[in-house]
C-alpha cells in the first residue's frame, strides 16, 4: 500500500497573489495621496498660528485675547466633533471618496474666508463682526482637517498586514511636516509686509491673507487629486484575509490527511509485526520443538524483519536435533546413515 504525503502549504503572500503590478502601482499612488492630504490638512492648520494674532489686531484694534484663543482653539474644536461622524460615514458607505471630496471643498472654502474678512464692515451689525467671520473660518478649516479619521480608515483597509505599519508611520510623518512647515511658510511671506485694512472693508493681499489664499490652493489640489481616475480605491486587507483564511483551511485539511495516513500506516505496522523465535520465558515452559514450528511463519512490513531471537532459534534447533536422535538410538540403535549419522528429519524450515 503506498501512503500519499501531503506537504504543509506555505502561506506567505507574494504580490501576485493578491494583485497585479499594475493595481499595486495604483494603490500605492492612492496611499500617497491620502499622506499628501494629511500633510495639507495639517499644514492648514498650524500657517496661521503666528500670523493670526497681528492679522486681528489688524481687522479689530479691540480685540483681546480671549478672541485670539476662541479663533485658534476653532479649528481644533471642528475637528474633535467631526472626525468620528466623518468616520461613521466611511464605515457605513465603505468608501473614502465622498467624505474626502466634501473636507477637501470645506476646507479650500474656509481658507478663502479667512482670507476675505477684511472685505466686511468692521462695524457691522454685530460688535466685532470679523472676529465671529474669523471665527467661522477657521471651524470650516477645521471641519476639513477632520479628514485624518478618513484617511487613517483608508491606510489601515489599503495596505498588507507586512506594510501596514510603515504606511501608518508615514501618515503620521507627513501629519508631523505638515505642522513643522505651516508657521515656516508664514515667515517665508513676511516680505509681502504689512497693509491696513480700512473700517469699510477692502480686499487686500499681504503676509496674513496670503496664507489663506495658499490653504485654499491646496486644498483644491487635494480636492483634483480625490477625483475619479487619479485616485482608485484598493482596499487589500480583506482579501488578504479571505486569502489566508482559505489557505489556513486548506492546510488544516492537509494536516489531517497527513495525520490519518500516518495513523493507518502505523496501525499496518503492529499487525504485521512478529518476532521470530519465542522469548525466554516460553522456552522454559513450552516444548522448544513445538515454539520452533509456531514462529516459523513470520510476515514482513516495508522490509524489515526483527532477529532479535535468532541466535535462540539456533540454540532450540540444536536441541531438537539432539532430542531426535536420542529418540531414535533408543528405539533402533543399530541404525545408521551411511556417513555413520543418525538421521532426522527435523529441520527448520522458514516460509
Amino acid at each position: 500500500m503506498k501512503f500519499k504525503k501531503f506537504k504543509k502549504q506555505d502561506i506567505t503572500l507574494e504580490n501576485d497573489d493578491l494583485e497585479t503590478q499594475s493595481e499595486r502601482k495604483r494603490r500605492l499612488i492612492s496611499l500617497y495621496i491620502v499622506h499628501f492630504s494629511m500633510f495639507v490638512v495639517s499644514l492648514g492648520s498650524s500657517i496661521i498660528f503666528t500670523g493670526v494674532y497681528p492679522y486681528l489686531l489688524n481687522l479689530e484694534p479691540e480685540v483681546g485675547l480671549a478672541e485670539y484663543g476662541l479663533v485658534v482653539a476653532a479649528d481644533a474644536a471642528a475637528q474633535m466633533i467631526f472626525s468620528p461622524i466623518f468616520g461613521f460615514i466611511t464605515d457605513r458607505l465603505k468608501t473614502v471618496r465622498p467624505v474626502a471630496l466634501g473636507s477637501c471643498v470645506l476646507f479650500s472654502g474656509g481658507n478663502v474666508l479667512y482670507a476675505l474678512v477684511g472685505i466686511f464692515p468692521r462695524n457691522g451689525s454685530v460688535a466685532k463682526s470679523r472676529v465671529w467671520i474669523m471665527l467661522a473660518a477657521r471651524f470650516i478649516v477645521g471641519i476639513g482637517t477632520a479628514i485624518n479619521s478618513t484617511s487613517r480608515y483608508y491606510v489601515s483597509m489599503a495596505t498588507k498586514i507586512e506594510e501596514r505599519t510603515s504606511h501608518i508611520a508615514l501618515l503620521s510623518l507627513f501629519q508631523t511636516l505638515g505642522f513643522i512647515v505651516g508657521p515656516g511658510i508664514q515667515t517665508g511671506l513676511a516680505p509681502l509686509g504689512y497693509k491696513y485694512i480700512s473700517e469699510e472693508g477692502s480686499l487686500i493681499f499681504d503676509m496674513y491673507t496670503s496664507t489663506g489664499w495658499i490653504g485654499g490652493i491646496s486644498g483644491c489640489l487635494c480636492l483634483i487629486l480625490y477625483l475619479p481616475g487619479i485616485f482608485t480605491e484598493k482596499y487589500i486587507a480583506a482579501k488578504e484575509l479571505e486569502y489566508k483564511k482559505t489557505h489556513k483551511e486548506a492546510q488544516a485539511a492537509a494536516e489531517e490527511a497527513e495525520a490519518a495516513s500516518a495513523d493507518v500506516k502505523v496501525k499496518h505496522r503492529k499487525i504485521s509485526h512478529m518476532e521470530i523465535g519465542p522469548s525466554v520465558e516460553e522456552t522454559k515452559k513450552e516444548n522448544p520443538k513445538k515454539l520452533l514450528k509456531s514462529y516459523s511463519r513470520i510476515s514482513v512490513v516495508d522490509g524489515a524483519v526483527n532477529f532479535s531471537h535468532l541466535e535462540e532459534l539456533e540454540e532450540i534447533e540444536e536441541e531438537s536435533e539432539a532430542s531426535d536422535d536420542t529418540n531414535n538410538n533408543k528405539k533402533d540403535p543399530k541404525k545408521k546413515n551411511e556417513d555413520g549419522t543418525n538421521s532426522t528429519n527435523n529441520h527448520l524450515y522458514l516460509q
